[in-house]
């Protein structure tokens, strides 16, 4: 694992000087902090992840690596902010969330996925699952549709955001079975996985971030 996180770390700081102008290169960067955005709200995986990869990264780069949050727009925030300000000098980074590539289809944006970032390493992928409250009366998936299809607009589940991989494929197997239940978009998993603990939605479709109140019986992976 150790082993694992140095190479990654490497190919991030690989990554990251591989689009510097040469004249900024190699032994002239970095000379101030990087700023990383995180576009998603603290506690969720996203989070935890990158902040590791940021902490980790200072200590070979020589100058703090700087995890901001910037949550919205189901991930979206971020990466925005970057192609609105930032010059492309490689002190500001962003994750891009795959949501970037869909919102130019689905409503007026102010960038361009193709021509406005320079794409530099692909970091992880995520485990998706839907849970609810420890005393929902569902213990499997198969209830849980059941219950939906024969209620309809009675389910509400939450999200990371409109547009977002959850959001979709939520969307797809309720087209596909006939099902109508309730998006609730929140601005990451940390929201999320209080939004069901509190009642507020019936459950939360999102990534393994709430692997620690499983894992503790206070929610149910379907």
């Amino acid at each position: 694992m150790k082993r694992s996180m140095n190479i990654g770390i490497l190919f991030f700081i690989i990554a990251i000087l591989s689009f510097l102008p040469l004249s900024i290169k190699a032994a002239d960067f970095p000379v101030k902090p990087v700023t990383f955005y995180v576009p998603w709200a603290p506690g969720g995986a996203t989070d935890i992840s990158l902040r590791v990869l940021a902490e980790t990264t200072t200590k070979y780069l020589g100058q703090p690596v700087v995890a901001e949050n910037k949550a919205g727009g189901g991930g979206t925030v971020g990466p925005a902010t970057m192609a609105a300000a930032a010059k492309p000098d490689g002190y500001i980074v962003s994750q891009i969330p795959i949501t970037v590539f869909r919102y130019p289809y689905m409503m007026k944006s102010t960038w361009d996925p193709l021509k406005d970032f320079t794409y530099i390493i692909h970091l992880t992928g995520y485990c998706f699952g839907v849970v609810v409250r420890k005393d929902a009366p569902w213990k499997t998936w198969d209830e849980f549709v059941a219950y939906a299809k024969s209620n309809p607009g009675k389910v509400t589940y939450a999200t990371p955001g409109a547009g977002t991989s959850l959001h979709v494929t939520m969307e797809m197997f309720a087209r596909k079975h006939g099902i109508k239940w309730i998006q609730v978009p929140m601005k990451g998993t940390a929201e999320s996985v209080a939004a069901v603990l509190g009642g507020h939605v019936v459950s939360a479709a999102d990534a393994s971030g709430w692997a620690p109140q499983v894992d503790a019986g206070e929610l149910r992976l379907l």
